[in-house]
């Protein structure tokens, strides 16, 4: 979705197609949108949803220091810094969920299966670049492999060390009473390739026990079987999709330029400890914001002209001479302070990213 027409930059600019063509324009007016996407944090080409993470940090006094000062608890300095995060796409139409994240994780359990069998493949998995294993004993069809962490996940790498072919693969999860078919982003295209396998994590998701062992699970089922039988060098978890714990969405306040209080509880300290999910943007461009877009256009078009010499060139004769003339283009220059001014008017007039957050 533009912001503005073509037909509104080339009037501003006073050009038309002859000069430049429409789709030099479109693309002008895409390079203007990012331009007021950056400095506003604001977008109007329509909504999505979006991962953010935050890091949770206390800077300056500790909290121990703090509470030992007889300060206040209202007062404290670190109150600002961890209770209030600002988010970077706007305007926010609504918090999906926010998870605090896990670190330095490693899966608790990995077992492959054929039959009634289980191998515990666990440390050959968690080793990286030294061990190799087989998930799935024989390759055939119904072989079975689960994926186990003590946290909830939705995103880990495979390394390959020996590719399979030909090969299918089914996911299921267990929602509290029973194996659900679980839809995966597999860039590993069946363990043909290294590469991550990754899923929405389901709300339900839940742990259950396999061969006397509790943890999450993913449970991945050879459709059909392989020619050749894939070998892993490693499993390697995505800490960021680790998650430790669930915010919950009543303790917590928000608007839509991207401000979210924390009510009634203090994150842990941390890198990239909070992951927010939030639906952001808008499909109705305000009148400013069109007329900002299509002034930046107008001087990027008016810019891309600078070294040419004449527009609307007339030839002739007269006698037996020929004559050729047109209409210089003097004013460009012009034109683009001109332009310049009412950008600078707009910028007043646009929403603008304040950022309340200390780094």
């Amino acid at each position: 979705m533009s912001y503005c027409t073509t037909a509104q930059v080339y009037a501003l600019s006073g050009l038309t197609t002859s000069d430049v063509a429409t789709a030099n324009v479109t693309a002008f007016i895409g390079y203007a949108q990012s331009i007021v996407d950056s400095k506003t944090g604001y977008y109007y080409s329509g909504t999505a949803n979006v991962d953010e993470f935050k890091n949770v940090e206390l800077k300056g006094a500790s909290k121990s220091f703090l509470m030992n000062s007889g300060i206040p608890e209202y007062a404290y300095d670190y109150d600002q810094l961890v209770y209030r995060f600002n988010l970077n796409r706007l305007p926010v139409n609504r918090i999906n969920s926010i998870f605090v994240t896990s670190f330095n994780n490693s899966l608790s359990q990995v077992w492959s299966l054929v039959g009634s069998t289980y191998s515990d493949v666990t440390d050959d998995v968690n080793t990286e670049y030294a061990d190799t294993t087989t998930l799935f004993p024989t390759g055939a069809s119904s072989d079975v492999c689960y994926i186990g962490c003590e946290n909830k996940f939705s995103k880990f790498e495979v390394e390959m060390f020996t590719v399979g072919t030909t090969g299918t693969l089914e996911f299921t999860y267990y929602n509290g009473s029973s194996w659900t078919s679980l839809t995966v982003t597999d860039n590993t295209s069946a363990l043909t390739s290294s590469g991550a396998m990754s899923f929405d994590l389901p709300a339900d998701m839940s742990k259950v026990t396999i061969n006397s062992k509790e943890a999450y699970y993913v449970k991945i089922t050879v459709g059909t079987g392989y020619d050749i039988n894939p070998i892993v060098t490693s499993i390697v978890l995505d800490n960021d999709y680790v998650i430790y714990g669930t915010v919950s969405l009543k303790s917590i306040s928000y608007n839509d330029f991207g401000e979210v209080v924390f009510n009634d509880w203090v994150p842990e300290q941390g890198f990239r400890k909070l992951k927010f999910n939030y639906n952001y943007g808008s499909s109705t461009v305000p009148s400013n914001v069109e007329q900002l877009t299509s002034v930046i256009a107008g001087e990027i078009v008016l810019g891309s002209l600078i070294g040419a010499t004449y527009d609307d060139l007339t030839s002739g004769s007269k006698a037996d001479e020929q004559w050729a003339t047109g209409e210089q283009y003097i004013n460009i220059k012009n034109a683009i302070a001109e332009l310049r001014l009412q950008e600078k008017i707009l910028w007043r007039l646009v929403n603008k990213k304040i950022v309340l957050e200390v780094v």
